[in-house]
């Protein structure tokens, strides 16, 4: 019978801190924790590292049972190693991809009556950067040469990755003990409201798993439960047991969005609707930063979106706040314990987006800040940056339109243009306006950045070579970047 059991087969691609740096080695969980003092970092794209990363957060607060509170999380660090290793040996059998209780997956599932292995999902499914089905063949032409080749390490991470992350969307029937389930699902929790998610990033991989535990205490009204492994058998959606999974903060941080079963030595696997998982705001992502929307009411996750740095709401990230608050992720809470020293920090934040079942692009971003930063004074300068540099696009855009209008042209696709570029060269920058904010000073050198960007944007855009170009030039530029100016200063 095909065993791999992730316990103790390589399957997480890490790097080392040590004579060889840059060299990727793949390790097995019970061997990650063995050596996770001298692992610098896991070798992954951002959709595996949340994954992963959520596993091992997982794992890790599953065997301390907690921590239950403030004072128990900065005291536990020394007993990770230990417990953790106690408990994968005593879960042994529920981390094995094929065995009679496979991980993340339902070993119950059937096909309906009349499917053949044809009719069944293929594995390339489960990757969503490969083009499978009715996916796009842009960037992936592999699917047309016929069958991949899909190692097993490979498929333990498409299949962690796919519970976290599936956008929704309509999947096949199968038989889950006996009952029929439904085609239609829904965004798994990673994805709902394709949420900016953030994690520390710590000096060694265990530092980082330290840093993003989250005690039990401010979980507030939501429960730690227990993962899905510990379960029997995964529940079938919409029972009473379902419940204790999905509304627990174990049972959320790695889900069973949607039930699979692998099929040993096949390239085809059984593929359908899972468990249901609450929404915002019944349920809140941890990772997640809540924010007000647009509308000044209600409240909802900060978004990843391709065409934006993360950086002009940096802010809104950093900000402390309850589960059912506005604030960033519930892990910057641990770095209170460190405000003191002042010292320097990771923040890894990343995630996809995605227009209902459609995927449409994954990204990362890395930040580097000193803790003195997450000070309401600190936070509150960054803001008011960020701010400025919004009336800095505001007044290139009408610099543009002005210009426009002297010379009776349609202004839309100059504006089009000068707030991507402006932007664009400002986001080479923002590390200034981090500085600026860690160090209480003012805002003047920020602010002379803003103005000279926008004025280079406006310069490049907005042609100035005849004589009628360089009169709508120079009274755009002094009627609104002048004006603005003097109404700053003023």
């Amino acid at each position: 019978m095909r065993t791999f059991n992730l316990i103790d087969e390589p399957w997480v691609p890490v790097l080392y801190s040590d004579a060889h740096p840059g060299v990727v080695r793949r390790v097995g969980l019970r061997q990650l924790f063995d050596d996770a003092h001298e692992i610098r970092d896991l070798a992954l794209p951002p959709l595996e590292r949340v994954a992963v990363m959520r596993l091992l957060i997982c794992i890790t607060q599953a065997a301390l049972r907690g921590p239950q509170d403030e004072s128990a999380w900065a005291t536990c660090l020394p007993d990770i190693v230990p417990k953790v290793k106690a408990y994968l040996q005593s879960h042994h059998d529920c981390f094995d991809l094929f065995g009679q209780r496979p991980f993340l997956q339902v070993a119950a599932l059937q096909p309906t009556a009349g499917k053949t292995d044809e009719d069944l999902a293929p594995l390339d499914k489960l990757n969503f950067a490969w083009a499978s089905g009715n996916a796009h063949t842009l960037f992936d032409h592999a699917a047309l040469g016929g069958r991949r080749e899909i190692s097993t390490p490979e498929l333990a991470l498409f299949l962690l990755t796919f519970q976290c992350f599936h956008p929704g969307g309509l999947l096949g029937f199968a038989l889950w003990d006996g009952k029929q389930t439904v085609r239609s699902t829904s965004q798994a929790p990673c994805i709902e409201g394709s949420p900016l998610l953030a994690l520390l990033i710590g000096d060694t991989l265990l530092q980082t798993i330290h840093w993003n535990l989250i005690p039990q205490s401010r979980l507030e009204y939501q429960p730690l439960g227990k993962p899905i492994w510990e379960f029997p058998a995964p529940p079938f959606p919409d029972s009473e047991e379902a419940s204790q999974v999905t509304n627990s903060y174990l049972g959320r941080l790695v889900p069973l969005a949607r039930a699979i079963k692998l099929l040993p030595d096949s390239s085809r696997c059984l593929l359908t609707k899972g468990l249901e998982y609450p929404k915002f705001p019944a349920s809140r992502e941890p990772m997640a930063t809540v924010v007000l929307r647009s509308d000044g009411k209600t409240l909802g996750y900060l978004g990843v979106s391709p065409d934006k740095h993360p950086w002009r709401d940096l802010h809104s990230v950093l900000l402390l706040g309850k589960i059912q608050e506005l604030g960033g992720p519930l892990c910057l809470h641990n770095l209170l314990s460190a405000l003191s020293e002042d010292r320097t920090v990771d923040l890894w934040v990343g995630g996809m987006t995605a227009d209902q079942a459609k995927i449409i692009d994954a990204r990362e971003w890395l930040f580097s800040f000193r803790t003195n930063i997450l000070t309401e004074s600190a936070l509150a300068i960054y803001r008011e940056g960020v701010e400025f540099a919004n009336k800095q696009e505001e007044a290139l855009r009408a610099a543009v339109r002005y210009y426009c209008n002297q010379l009776a042209l349609e202004s839309r696709s100059l504006t089009s243009k000068a707030s991507p570029l402006y932007w664009s060269l400002l986001d080479g920058y923002y590390p200034e306006l981090i500085n600026i904010a860690q160090s209480s000073a003012t805002l003047d050198s920020w602010e002379r950045r803003c103005r000279s960007v926008a004025r280079e944007v406006y310069a490049s855009t907005c042609p100035a070579q005849t004589p009628r170009q360089i009169q709508a030039f120079v009274k755009a530029q002094a009627l609104v970047f002048a004006t603005q100016k003097k109404g700053a200063a003023a």
